[in-house]
């Protein structure tokens, strides 16, 4: 079985209830939820906390500026997010310096070609409203591109038998 090349960027987000900070850089997401949120009352809805969690990666040597996350909620056209979120260039500056301090101990040039500039950000909104079911989407930009970093449905829980 062969192993596939990592691509040049990539990102994931985990939705919860609550993401809390610990000492040594860890966190704990409370209430993760996997692929649905379930609403036990009728839209609209205000969420009291929606806690987002976004992880994007690009490789070290073939970043493209700018960076952004756009969350976009059931009701949102492809093209116009509800939330923006620009990452600061110091932030973008500190990540890119991370990781080339990283190839730089690396054993060999394999290892510092595989290095990945990381940012990494977490976001707890209080209170979230969500106007209608459907599914949020997050993403971030990459250039003029957009590069999918997960969603998470929304809909009305099914009555109980």
């Amino acid at each position: 079985m062969g192993i596939l090349d990592s691509p040049d960027y990539f990102g994931s987000t985990i939705f919860c209830d609550d993401i809390r900070n610990e000492i040594g850089g860890k966190a704990t997401y409370v209430g993760v939820y996997k692929a649905t949120l379930y609403v036990h009352v009728g839209f609209p809805v205000d969420l009291p906390k929606l806690g987002i969690a976004i992880d994007y990666f690009q490789r070290r040597n073939r970043f493209v500026r700018p960076v952004k996350f756009l969350i976009f909620l059931p009701e949102d056209r492809e093209d116009a997010a509800s939330i923006e979120i620009g990452v600061p260039e110091p932030e973008i500056e500190k990540a890119i310096d991370r990781a080339e301090r990283l190839a730089q101990t690396s054993a060999t040039a394999t290892d510092a070609a595989n290095i990945f500039v990381h940012i990494g950000l977490p976001f707890v909104f209080t209170p979230f409203r969500l106007k209608e079911q459907g599914r949020i989407r997050v993403r971030a930009t990459r250039g003029d591109d957009l590069v999918r970093l997960g969603g998470l449905f929304v809909q009305a829980a099914p009555p109980k038998s």
